[in-house]
């Protein structure tokens, strides 16, 4: 599993493409461009940084054997995701409340820091990964990031890397079984 840190800097990652939506929200507004540029720059950073983690994850981490009970697609589920990310572009059409929409924003990103567990990135997709949503033997249910498309049968994953509680990854790389 990862460290609080990895934790802390992935769930930034999540929410990073606000800052590059605020950057061209404030920038379209007059806003200085020496705060633009910094921020839409972590914000592409942060974008970079969930695809590293991932990578890294798959690398570094040790692959567990699991018994899947039920999984099911929920990659249409992240599009809801996907829409406060175009909260701070709605200031742009409406500049005399770009003040609270700024609010609106850093609420967001303060809401997806302060969650209790790691969830799928967003960014994610870009980069041709899927989620899922599966029910373990365990008991426990968790989101499972793959690059499988269409996973339908539980039977089809038999290897997992554990990243916390409530992420798993799809067998890719990983260490040898430990």
């Amino acid at each position: 599993m990862v460290n609080g840190f990895q934790k802390l800097i992935y769930k930034l990652s999540c929410v990073a493409p606000i800052c590059v939506i605020l950057a061209i929200a404030l920038c379209t507004q007059g806003f200085h461009i020496l705060v633009c540029i910094p921020l839409g720059f972590c914000g592409l950073v942060g974008c970079a940084y969930a695809i590293v983690f991932i990578k890294l994850c798959e690398k570094k981490l040790p692959t567990l054997n699991i018994t899947i009970v039920s999984i099911s697609q929920k990659d249409s589920e992240v599009f809801a995701y996907l829409a406060t990310y175009l909260i701070p572009l709605i200031g742009v059409f409406w500049e005399e409340y770009l003040g609270v929409w700024i609010l609106v924003a850093a609420g967001v990103i303060v809401l997806g820091i302060r969650t209790g567990d790691l969830g799928f990135c967003p960014i994610l997709l870009l980069a041709g990964y899927h989620c899922y949503k599966v029910d373990l033997s365990t008991g426990t249910d968790c989101i499972l990031i793959s690059r499988k498309r269409e996973v339908r049968n539980n039977k089809q994953i038999k290897q997992a890397i554990r990243i916390s509680n409530t992420l798993m990854l799809t067998q890719t790389g990983g260490k040898a079984n430990v």
